[in-house]
């Protein structure tokens, strides 16, 4: 848990990794393959993937870079469910897919901001900076969060993006700040540029999006364990106790 009522300071690290092409489908298809949940029957989705509508045997967790409750999900999850695996998501389609909005586009957005920064306080990640404007489309953090897996810097990156995003008011619709992200926890900037317009990286985002949605997810951020889902940071710490059971 952070101290000092301040955001957490994002992990540097000055190597750069590079990966091939060939490498890079294979990673994505290891990390984005298809996932078959126990005793389930499949269900065909788009672009080819089949998922399995049942109970998955381990606990999955699914954000968006973009929602502070995302972020404060991620800051916690790793200390209350640590075997739990990070699912990013592209969460505009997901809205979309389930004919919704954010609540940052209509009237809801005053009572969310002030609540948003009340959890903040509580949860001592300090006062939120919010990115101008918010919120914004989510599709390129959400590949590049599918290429920092294949790096095996997910969770570092989605933490630094959203550090970057709701602490320091960065837009994380822009390049330069997702480039900026990745920076941080040792990504090259420019390898990242790339590999976002590759059609692999857009697969592996349409794939986890695909999954979500087989598992009956709606909104972010979401925890599937076993047949429970558990949607909201407010929620955390139920799905942390299932997860224990």
């Amino acid at each position: 848990m952070p101290s000092g009522n301040r955001c957490p300071l994002s992990a540097t690290n000055g190597s750069k990794r590079t990966r091939s092409r060939a490498s890079l489908s294979a990673r994505l298809r290891s990390s984005h393959g298809t996932w078959r949940l126990r005793g389930a029957q499949p269900s065909q989705r788009s672009g080819g993937s089949t998922w399995y509508l049942a109970v998955v045997s381990v606990p999955l967790f699914f954000f968006g870079a973009m929602s502070p409750y995302s972020w404060f999900a991620a800051e916690r999850i790793r200390q209350l469910i640590p075997d739990a695996q990070w699912r990013p998501i592209f969460a505009g389609a997901l809205f979309k897919a389930n004919g919704r909005s954010s609540w940052g586009l209509d009237d809801r957005r005053g009572a969310g901001l002030v609540d948003c920064e009340s959890r903040a306080a509580t949860h001592d990640l300090g006062p939120i900076r919010w990115p101008t404007p918010w919120p914004t489309n989510d599709v390129l953090v959400a590949r590049a969060m599918a290429f920092a897996t294949t790096q095996d810097l997910l969770e570092p990156f989605a933490l630094a993006a959203m550090r970057l995003a709701f602490c320091e008011g960065g837009e994380l619709g822009e390049l330069r700040t997702v480039q900026l992200a990745a920076e941080r926890v040792g990504i090259d900037g420019e390898q990242l540029a790339q590999a976002v317009q590759t059609p692999a990286v857009k697969d592996a985002v349409r794939a986890a999006n695909d999954q979500a949605l087989a598992l009956g997810i709606f909104g972010v951020p979401t925890v599937v364990v076993n047949d429970e889902r558990f949607w909201g940071d407010d929620r955390l710490k139920q799905a942390a106790i299932a997860s224990r059971t």
